[in-house]
Formats: C-alpha cells, structure tokens, sequence
C-alpha cells in the first residue's frame, strides 16, 4: 500500500518557488495525463472501429483480437462518489478496510487528522468524527505522516502539524496514534525499545505486525536516511542490524510490500519471521519491500530500485536484520521522479505521477510497469478517463485495482475526484467493449 508521499513545496499559486522553469512548460502540464510510456491506443481503436463498422465483425470480437490478453492492459474509470466527498488535498494517505475506503489528513484537508470514509458498495463519503472523551488522545497532523492498517486499528506515525516561521521548524509528534475503525476513537502510544527520531515525509509499508519506516526529514527539513520498525502488536521499536547494498541518502520515496497475498492478509508475524509462502511471482527470489525513486542528496530525481528482506541472523537468533540489495532490471527504465505512488496488483509494481522538473511541465505522466516475476519494466497499454498526472496523490490497492485520490498539479490542486486503476487485461476488454 501507498502512504500519501508529501512534496515540501510551496503554495501551488507561486510557480517560480516550486519550479525554476519557464511558464509555458507550466503550462503544458494542465493536459498532461497519465499514460504508457510506450502506446497511446484509443486513437488506433476508433480508426479500426470505423473501419470494420458495418462488417460480421463485432466491436468485442475486434478488441479481443487487437487487444492481448498476455500484454498488459490498464483502464483509467473516474468514480462518482456522493455525500461528504474529502476536499482536494495532497501528502494525505489512504487505506481499505472491510469494503471502506479511509483518507487522513493532508495539505488543505478540512481540519488536521481529517478522516474521511467512503462506503465502496454505496459510494458515499461520511465524516468520521471521533468520540473521545479526551481530545488529548487526537493527534493534531497535517502532512507528511504514513499510516497503515492493523487488524481494525489506522496507525499514525509522524508527519507534521504547524510551521514555525520565526524558529523555521514544522511541528512533528514522536507519538504513535491508533484509531479504532469499530469505536472512533484514538489512543495514543509512546513506543519503547529503538525509538527513532520524528520525521516527516518518510516512505512506509506494513508487513505483518511490523511498520517499517524509511528517510523522511526532521523538524529542521534535515535529510534521514535510517530505517525504524515499529511492532504494533507490542508497540515498541524493535532493533535491528543492516547490510548489503544500502541506498544512498534520499527522499520522497516509496516503500511496497510484495508478499504472497495469504501473507499481506495476516499479521500474527514480523517482517523478520515472515512465512514461507510463495507464489509464481512473490517467490523467494522477489519477495520483499521494494523501495523505488526518490529525490538524492544533490537534489536529483532518481529511478533506482532496492529490495529489502528482513530475517533472524543465523548466528545471534535474538538479533534480526535487514538486508538490501539494489535490483538490476530489463526493459525500458522509468523517468526519474520523486513524490509519486508505488502499488503492487496484481504481480506488477505499478508506479503513479511525480516530479521531475527536467520534464516539460515538471510532473511525470509515464506508467512505469515492473513485473515482479523477472524484474522487467513492460510496456503498457492504456484506456479509459486517464487522470491529470500529479505529485503527492493517495494510493491504495484493492483486489486487481489502484484507488487514487488528489495530489497536486503544478499551478492548483488536483480535483477531489477518484478514480480507479483497473490492471485486469480480461476486465480491461470488457470496460473497452463496454464504453
């Protein structure tokens, strides 16, 4: 799952902070949408489509043909939501629990810790509003933060709340909160056991009862590279030792857990003493957290890829440890970026928007596709309403679908629309025959 990565930039209305580029690239973003690296289809679908109107040749039977199902298919649907639909955001982060659809926070939310429930059968956002007795349990986050879901529990940790101007420095908690999705309401934890220092804008994925924490940036906007494992089951950070190829120092990257789903499902494990459960694409091999992109030390969008594993050391049994190792792929390689999304689905590591302002308009509308069963970066085809591509979105994946939900263009907020990503190549020809 995806966590809402945050861009620090400025207010959207001030393009000359964000971007140093001229303003008719900024521009060029406003058409900018998302889209294979590769093919744009629907032109060549409608010129075939006129040419057999008329014939034995049915328009289903004319996708079918042109349309294989072994190549990989995406269909962009824009869903219409009703109720207390969540204001445009960005940096906000976004979970699936039980058919329910939960957005937290973000840059110009309703209030901090906004929430905001869409029931996925009815499609109507309702206000989850909380019933503590004491506020003090609430946390007060804005951006910035990672969240993840634990049995019926929405784990909050880090991000910020206010901005300094005189101390330039951002409010962050060190505290960890959880919100009971049955109850409505929050406690709040102070781990023992490694405690990390508080950050924001860090990349976080969930493995079992583990929340593994990467980079992210201090109160003072100073860069961290370190990694942290928050158990939540005993809510204490746990120690580790770490080896193999570790990433040079970044930021604005992402984190994906890609595991067997029977192992996604369950949390009665660490990220240490994960089951030996394997399919043919999450094998021995492939399985892992992949950590994608980002923004380097020197101010460079970067398109690397890292697998980490987590395992007992052999020889100290009460001492675990990470291992990295950086990913050689094949294929073509995706456009640098940072501040993008980064889904596994349906055995493919699917990578959403970003930044990178040697592009023209600045923000990233390629679909980078790598199937994880050999660490090929695909191209792709794409259908559908594609989406304006964006920075700073909310992501989540659901069954063979990607969720997204705003982010940021480069001169105002992306719409408070979502939208659904569907990678099913069999569904795929059935919405295309449909439309």
């Amino acid at each position: 799952m995806k966590f809402g990565p945050n861009t620090p930039i400025s207010s959207p209305y001030d393009n000359l902070k964000n971007f140093n580029i001229p303003k008719a690239s900024i521009l060029a973003t406003a058409s900018k949408q998302f889209h294979s690296p590769i093919i744009r289809q629907s032109t060549f679908f409608s010129a075939l489509i006129a040419k057999y109107q008329g014939t034995k040749i049915s328009h289903n039977d004319l996708l079918s043909k042109f349309i294989r199902t072994d190549e990989i298919n995406l269909y962009w649907t824009k869903i219409n939501t009703r109720g207390f639909i969540p204001d445009a955001r960005t940096g906000a982060s976004m979970n699936y629990h039980h058919q329910s659809l939960y957005i937290f926070a973000g840059e110009r939310a309703d209030q901090n810790s906004d929430i905001k429930r869409l029931d996925c059968v009815t499609l109507i956002w309702d206000k989850v509003v909380p019933k503590n007795l004491n506020n003090s349990e609430i946390p007060i986050v804005m951006s910035g933060h990672a969240t993840a879901i634990y049995k019926h529990y929405l784990i909050v940790y880090g991000g910020f709340s206010s901005f300094d101007p005189l101390l330039q420095i951002r409010s962050i908690t060190p505290l960890v909160y959880c919100f009971d999705l049955e109850t409505s309401i929050w406690k709040s934890y102070k781990p023992t056991g490694s405690v990390p220092e508080p950050r924001r804008g860090h990349a976080a994925c969930s493995v079992g009862n583990s929340f593994i924490i990467y980079s992210g940036m201090d109160c003072r906007g100073t860069l961290m590279s370190n990694l942290a494992v928050l158990n939540m089951e005993e809510m204490t950070w746990v120690s580790f030792k770490i080896k193999g190829d570790i990433p040079p120092i970044r930021k604005e990257c992402t984190l994906t857990s890609v595991y067997d789903q029977g192992i996604l499902d369950h949390y009665g494990f660490d990220v240490f003493n994960s089951p030996k459960h394997y399919d043919n694409v999450a094998n021995k091999n492939t399985s892992g957290i992949y950590m994608f992109g980002g923004l380097s030390a020197k101010g460079r969008p970067l398109n690397d890829l890292y697998i980490l594993k987590g395992q007992p050391n052999k020889n100290k049994p009460l001492v675990n440890e990470f291992v990295w190792t950086k990913i050689v792929t094949t294929g073509r390689e995706p456009t640098p970026r940072h501040g993008h999304t980064a889904n596994y689905v349906n055995g493919f590591l699917i990578i959403l928007g970003g930044r990178n302002d040697d592009v023209v308009g600045g923000i990233v509308g390629e679909i980078p596709i790598l199937r994880i069963s050999n660490w090929r970066w695909e191209s792709v085809n794409t259908f559908g309403d594609s989406p304006h591509a964006r920075i700073g979105a909310s992501a989540v994946t659901v069954g063979t679908r990607i969720l997204l939900f705003g982010g940021m263009h480069l001169t105002e907020f992306a719409s408070a629309t979502l939208f659904e990503l569907e990678t099913d190549s069999k569904k795929v020809i059935d919405l295309v025959s449909y439309k």
